[in-house]
């Protein structure tokens, strides 16, 4: 029985690489016994439309396997991915995701097509060289840290937007609600059969990255708060060593008033004190509220996942 593949590919200011990259997608699956498609999601790119009239070029040359998105307003690349998703035939059995930038090799697809066939549900391409840029890097590095600790993965193990999957898995990224996405979580929390898959990274030829180190630190912000309970841990192990010092303090304090006469000093170590418990405790308030506003965008629906303006 022949699966149907889905390749997804979110767009942005990739008017000269995309014609590039899905010619050479078509070329490698042409020659399976797979039918498969392509899902192009211009990502409402600030270029006058260069990004969509590529789509529709690409549309026009290669026919209805291409199938083109439009969002209205930025989505980001996850939103994007997922939005691809949601907009998927049933009868697609296999997924793929690649990046517009030209660093990811379609030859490379068979591999990742071939695990997955093997029997691993999440198949991960792992480079052997990384040619982003040295902030690019460092930031990647952060968030592959904060993600291989949330889900107990090996120091290893990669971690990288180039990857194949099962249907299921992607099914299950799609209960998650959107608005405060990151894929690559959602994808890992569907399955433990995942393995890398070792590809090529080629160098970047046309734009530069939109990541920088200030857009990954915020991705694993998001990431904490979103796939696990550390900053609530944290707060409550803080409250419980401020609990303790109190305790302490005060058992030292009465301690001294039994065994000795006169004034007790320690005003400036009781207004430290004071100082130090009102900022845990404002700390502790400014989380709860995090949680409380990210409760409000997913009740009142007021961070909308996306909209998609044109569908071709």
């Amino acid at each position: 029985m022949s699966d149907t593949i889905a390749v997804l590919i979110p767009c942005y200011r990739s008017a000269v690489a995309l014609p590039v990259l899905v010619n050479g997608i078509v070329a490698v699956l042409a020659h399976g016994p797979d039918p498969f498609r392509i899902v192009l999601v211009d990502d409402a790119s600030p270029d006058d439309g260069a990004t969509w009239r590529a789509i529709e070029a690409l549309r026009a040359q290669h026919g209805s396997f291409i199938h083109g998105i439009r969002l209205a307003r930025n989505a980001g690349q996850h939103g994007a991915l997922l939005c691809a998703m949601g907009s998927m035939d049933r009868d697609v059995t296999i997924v793929v995701t690649m990046d517009d930038d030209g660093q990811h090799r379609p030859e490379d697809i068979p591999a990742l097509l071939a695990a997955i066939r093997a029997g691993t549900d999440l198949a991960i391409g792992a480079y052997q060289e990384k040619r982003h840029g040295r902030f690019r890097n460092l930031g990647g590095q952060v968030v592959d840290w904060t993600l291989r600790r949330l889900f107990g993965l090996p120091s290893s193990f990669s971690l990288t937007s180039f990857r194949a999957c099962r249907r299921f898995v992607v099914d299950q990224a799609l209960e998650h609600d959107g608005r405060f996405a990151y894929l690559s979580a959602d994808l890992l929390s569907a399955t433990d059969r995942r393995a890398n898959v070792p590809v090529s990274h080629q160098a970047r030829r046309h734009g530069t990255s939109g990541y920088t180190l200030g857009r990954s630190l915020r991705l694993v912000l998001n990431l904490v708060f979103t796939h696990s309970r550390l900053p609530t841990g944290i707060m409550l192990a803080i409250a419980a060593l401020s609990m303790a010092a109190t305790i302490a303090s005060l058992a030292y304090v009465v301690w001294l008033r039994l065994t000795t006469d006169g004034v007790i000093p320690g005003w400036a170590s009781l207004m430290l004190m004071m100082g130090v418990q009102s900022t845990m405790l404002m700390s502790g308030m400014a989380m709860i509220m995090l949680y409380v506003t990210r409760s409000h965008r997913l009740l009142s629906g007021s961070r909308s996942k996306w909209r998609i303006a044109d569908e071709i």
